[in-house]
């Protein structure tokens, strides 16, 4: 019997059978495919759920101390601050003049959250100026040559003086400690920019001087294992321990270019805060926070980075007395 109609279309009662067929099919669908299916859909998520996790984990390990917390607080104060200068200096004539009328609440908002978190900042930083004195009795104890140990303690001393008016200059914004100053905050500030100024050449010229006794170290190392790259290095050998100084060096050596970086971006920045002449002309208040948000982005990942690496070294079969060993005989 023709279930089928004149037109070639199939019928409804062929249509219904169909139906029920497909329905069978579908009920008919074992515990184990079903699993099998979804297991299949949840498999792309679940990868970039742990990618995710991993990621947050890093962010999490940098939020657990002051320091990273300042850091976080310092991308999200230039970025309002890179906000606020993108308004004020813009090119476009209708937010130019709804800007000098007062009618955009945007900057307004930028402005609130750049000086909040500056402020909050100050607490990150509270009695850190008591931490140098350890720091310059580590210094001290250091077996490094004498000029290298005298840039350093200058450094310690000027980053004393920088937390210590830094603490003073928050103090003044806190009811009875203000009529306790003779001097007033502006020039507080001024020093405290002074000091942190004179820090910052410290600093370049010692991550000068640290990145070319690096490129040495590695010259030296490279030389040692000349003609050893294709042939496979056992643990424990002497070359393996070699291995994994050279990869540290070289870590450490990308560290240190990086923080040259950073502080020549913050030095052009003082210069701009001191309005020092031929530096400060040069660049606005939109180049002002885009150096201070590319300089804490830098910073921060790379203190995400490139510890996770060191760690990952030292962990792969630590054994740092052979390593040390093999050191003192490259460079004895």
């Amino acid at each position: 019997m023709d279930y089928s109609n004149s037109n070639n279309n199939p019928s409804p009662l062929f249509q219904s059978c169909a139906n029920k067929n497909l329905i069978g099919k579908k009920k008919g669908l074992s515990f184990a495919d079903l699993t099998k299916k979804i297991n299949q859909n949840l498999k792309v998520p679940i990868q970039q759920i742990k990618i995710m996790a991993t990621k947050m984990s890093q962010v999490s390990k940098v939020m657990k101390t002051s320091k990273g917390r300042d850091k976080i607080c310092q991308i999200i104060q230039y970025s309002s601050d890179l906000t606020h200068a993108c308004y004020q200096h813009s090119n476009i004539e209708n937010i130019q003049k709804q800007y000098l009328e007062g009618l955009l609440k945007g900057p307004k908002v930028a402005n609130n959250v750049k000086h909040s978190i500056k402020n909050g900042r100050k607490i990150f930083k509270l009695f850190n100026f008591l931490l140098e004195f350890k720091r310059i009795q580590m210094v001290i104890e250091k077996r490094k040559p004498i000029l290298y140990k005298i840039a350093l303690i200058l450094c310690r001393i000027t980053n004393f003086f920088y937390y210590l008016f830094d603490n003073i200059l928050w103090a003044t914004k806190i009811g009875k400690f203000s009529n306790l100053l003779t001097h007033s905050p502006k020039t507080i500030k001024l020093l405290k920019d002074l000091f942190c100024f004179a820090k910052i050449i410290i600093k370049i010229i010692i991550s000068v001087y640290k990145c070319q006794k690096r490129k040495q170290k590695i010259r030296t190392i490279l030389q040692k294992t000349a003609g050893k790259s294709t042939v496979i290095i056992e643990p424990n050998e002497k070359y393996f321990y070699m291995s994994k100084y050279l990869l540290t060096q070289r870590i450490k050596f990308r560290e240190d270019r990086f923080k040259i970086l950073v502080k020549i971006l913050q030095f052009l920045m003082l210069c701009k805060r001191l309005r020092i002449y031929l530096v400060s002309d040069h660049f606005g208040d939109i180049a002002y926070a885009s150096f201070g948000l590319f300089a804490t982005i830098i910073n921060t990942l790379k203190n995400i980075s490139e510890k996770q690496k060191l760690v990952k070294i030292q962990q792969s079969q630590d054994n740092n007395n052979n390593i040390q060993k093999v050191k003192n005989k490259i460079f004895a």
